[in-house]
């Protein structure tokens, strides 16, 4: 964990126009949370235990990025928003509200379906085995792993002061940092408007948590990540642009693959559009990504209540 939040440090001292302090630091988590992702899938394919693997990755960029930073010779500056500090202590009051309501004191287990007991199981698999359960003879045979890689990983700070059991409380805490890290992304991505902000986050995000499937949210929270770097990407060097898309792009397959394929196709034609200047003037890309994300969600929610509705019968 300590290597991870050097990472973190690194990510958001690395110098670029973007001056808002809240908007670096939660795209910071968000990067951190596909580059786990991805180490996850190196470690698997070269059969090595995600511990010992994802250590020696991590140095690696750690120390890549400390050299890269040493050469730049400066450090990004910051502004701390008041608006933004109200922002954080409204969602954080509204969330723990919820929680507490919801969930009780201390936790307990409410979901509305299954989906996260089965979530929890793997995520406990990846703190104490330290794999993927990506095995054809197991029920989870699937690479939509990114919810619990860094739920397990998460769950990891907490090893040794809760039993594997009573970790189900730290997974429903990683689910309400999930559902506020949805709120503060909509929020930079909507120019600070703190109404609409909190209204997504009631929506779609927090049905998904309540349900118990919190990767649905994980999912929209890098389709809005990839949303807010693609407004950014004037501001910052093409090389750092790709290598942040390709994370997050990561991130997303393997964390809800259908939401994954909607906004690849939508990445492609805007780079077609890219090269064709009189159509840019025209087309708002962002704007499409965004619509996309939410067209997506509302289908996959419309199939869930559909499917939930059907299995009645």
């Amino acid at each position: 964990m300590l290597i991870l939040l050097v990472l973190f440090i690194e990510i958001i001292l690395i110098p670029m126009k973007e001056d808002d302090f809240l908007s670096r630091t939660t795209i910071g988590i968000v990067i951190i949370m596909a580059l786990n992702i991805l180490e996850a899938i190196i470690c698997f394919i070269l059969k090595i235990k995600l511990s010992i693997g994802m250590l020696i990755i991590n140095l690696v960029i750690a120390m890549l990025l400390g050299i890269y930073l040493i050469r730049k010779k400066k450090l990004q500056k910051y502004i701390i928003n008041y608006k933004d500090i109200i922002f954080v202590i409204v969602i954080m009051a509204i969330v723990s509200c919820i929680a507490c309501f919801h969930y009780g004191i201390p936790f307990k287990i409410k979901y509305g379906t299954t989906d996260a007991s089965t979530h929890f199981a793997a995520a406990l698999n990846v703190m104490k085995e330290e794999g993927l359960l990506l095995q054809k003879n197991n029920k989870f045979d699937s690479l939509m792993i990114g919810a619990y890689v860094n739920s397990g990983i998460f769950f990891e700070a907490f090893r040794g002061k809760y039993s594997d059991i009573e970790m189900y409380q730290i997974y429903i805490l990683f689910d309400i940092f999930m559902l506020v890290l949805s709120g503060i992304i909509i929020y930079a991505i909507l120019n600070k408007n703190i109404v609409i902000s909190l209204l997504y986050m009631l929506a779609y995000p927090l049905n998904s948590i309540l349900m118990g499937s919190a990767y649905l949210t994980l999912a929209l929270i890098f389709v809005m990540s990839i949303v807010f770097i693609w407004n950014k990407k004037e501001e910052m060097p093409n090389q750092l642009f790709f290598a942040i898309l390709f994370l997050l792009n990561t991130g997303l397959m393997h964390s809800y693959i259908l939401f994954g394929i909607i906004v690849f196709v939508v990445e492609i034609i805007a780079f077609i559009l890219n090269e064709v200047s009189f159509l840019i003037n025209i087309v708002s890309i962002s704007r499409i990504i965004s619509v996309t994300g939410i067209i997506s969600g509302t289908i996959s929610s419309s199939g869930s209540v559909i499917s939930s509705v059907t299995s009645f019968k």
